[in-house]
């Protein structure tokens, strides 16, 4: 079976992104998105994500099953596999990116946002602080001490959150992939597509099933 890799977005954070969505209500709503281009694993997978839209649009399902499989060799990360051979179960569609959504996404990553909004509170003030007063100054050595000191900060601000985003939330997309497992045996789905990766994009208007709101509402019933 192959991992589901998550996020998403957590993993790409920046300090820059985490003080800007901290000035805001909805925090987990500006999280950054992932670039929509193609890295060169990608452009080599492609075309049999390609081909695999058109046996789909065929209903030729095994075919198509066979071209995502070939896709997902190179482990890019936008599908997870229910089955490791295709034995007539669907095949579906999910956005992870949903699963941070402040009002209908998955309560405990909403719960890893709102930490580590409290926790860098004071970060974001302080970079603030220097940055305005960085931009008051005359250009001049003054000036330019103030700002390796604000670039030395964040520097130093990346790394604290690169360790914390992943000790708050690897454990969570841990169980999330554990939980989209289950869900996929007792659904009877063989494979799973992220239409927020670049390569599953064109697949949201495949007209296939999208499980991702009844996914979260079972994950947050089971995790409340």
């Amino acid at each position: 079976m192959t991992e589901l890799r998550l996020p998403i977005a957590l993993t790409v954070f920046t300090l820059a992104a985490v003080l800007a969505f901290m000035s805001t209500d909805d925090a987990s709503a500006q999280q950054p998105k992932p670039t929509t281009r193609l890295s060169g694993a990608e452009l080599k997978a492609k075309p049999h994500a390609d081909k695999a839209l058109l046996l789909i649009a065929q209903s030729k399902w095994k075919e198509a099953y066979d071209e995502i499989l070939a896709a997902n060799d190179l482990s890019l990360g936008w599908v997870f596999m229910g089955e490791d051979s295709y034995s007539g179960g669907k095949i579906v569609i999910i956005n992870t990116d949903e699963f941070a959504n402040p009002k209908a996404g998955i309560t405990r990553l909403r719960s890893a946002f709102d930490t580590l909004t409290r926790e860098f509170a004071s970060l974001r003030e302080e970079v603030e602080g220097l940055q305005k007063k960085a931009e008051a100054m005359p250009a001049g050595k003054e000036r330019k001490a103030l700002e390796k000191e604000l670039d030395n900060k964040r520097r130093d601000g990346q790394r604290r959150l690169d360790a914390r985003v992943k000790e708050l939330t690897g454990p969570i997309y841990q169980d999330i992939g554990n939980e989209l497992s289950s869900f996929c045996k007792e659904k009877e789905i063989s494979l799973v597509v992220d239409v927020s990766k670049p390569l599953g994009v064109p697949f949201a208007g495949a007209g296939l099933t999208n499980v991702t709101d009844d996914f979260v509402a079972e994950y947050n019933k089971k995790h409340p």
